[in-house]
């Protein structure tokens, strides 16, 4: 898996460290984690639904918050909860420009074993990084 939960980073809320050799891979990473942290077997998801995101940022971290924010608003506002089936992120002069693919299913409780409920993403603890291997990132949710 390209992330590992961090339990000595928070005790209320849950930490995970995403990965990727890419910046679309690093962020589908967190993605999926946040997703995990949500939902049990996410994997099992049906592509029943799709929704696109396109977002722009200065900065490479202010990005990846606000891609993972995005995850939130479709659980809170419209009851689902999608995977990443494409992403693409692009230099722009000033910054990044995100472009993502989603598909999923409305929470059907009857099918879909909840986990925690997330309620937004935190600048605690925050760090995303370039390393050897393409990039990290480090992130706390609020539960």
């Amino acid at each position: 898996m390209p992330y590992v939960f961090r339990d000595d980073l928070t005790r209320a809320d849950v930490a995970f460290e995403a990965a990727g050799r890419t910046r679309e891979e690093l962020f589908s990473s967190a993605w999926r984690a946040l997703l995990d942290v949500m939902v049990v077997n996410a994997g099992s998801l049906e592509k029943r639904t799709t929704k696109t995101v396109a977002l722009e940022n200065g900065s490479l971290d202010l990005l990846l918050i606000a891609f993972l924010s995005e995850a939130l608003f479709y659980k809170d506002a419209e009851g689902l909860f999608l995977t990443v089936e494409g992403l693409s992120i692009e230099d722009i002069d000033g910054g990044f420009r995100l472009s993502a693919s989603l598909a999923g299913e409305t929470v059907d409780r009857s099918r879909h074993e909840l986990g925690t409920d997330v309620k937004a993403v935190t600048m605690h603890q925050f760090r995303l990084g370039k390393t050897a291997e393409g990039y990290s990132a480090t992130v706390v949710v609020d539960t």
